[in-house]
């Protein structure tokens, strides 16, 4: 749901980066229909994507975490390693967007 909202927000502010670095972009001027434009597949794919990469992340943690002295900067290094996969697996659906 924090995905979905956070899309929600920054998506005007994303085309209109978008448009400001692209030659002659903003000359054509910035209206509702542009600023909306490509909204519900944004909306639509962020839901599934954050699924998928906290679920990949949970599995690859669990599948680390098997002993209990995971501590200090063995855990820090686990806890960046299943990001990274979890973000990595995440990216099979928001790449085509």
């Amino acid at each position: 749901i924090g995905r979905v909202i956070s899309q929600t927000v920054l998506h005007p502010v994303d085309v209109v980066r978008t448009r400001s670095q692209v030659a002659g972009g903003m000359r054509t001027g910035i209206n509702m229909h542009t600023l909306v434009l490509g909204f519900a597949p944004q909306v639509i794919f962020s839901a599934p994507a954050g699924a998928v990469q906290f679920g990949a992340m949970d599995f690859t943690k669990r599948y680390v975490d098997l002993n209990d002295e995971n501590t200090g900067l063995k855990r820090m290094t686990t806890d960046l390693g299943t990001m990274a996969i979890g973000t990595f697996a995440a990216s099979a659906i928001r790449v085509p967007q």
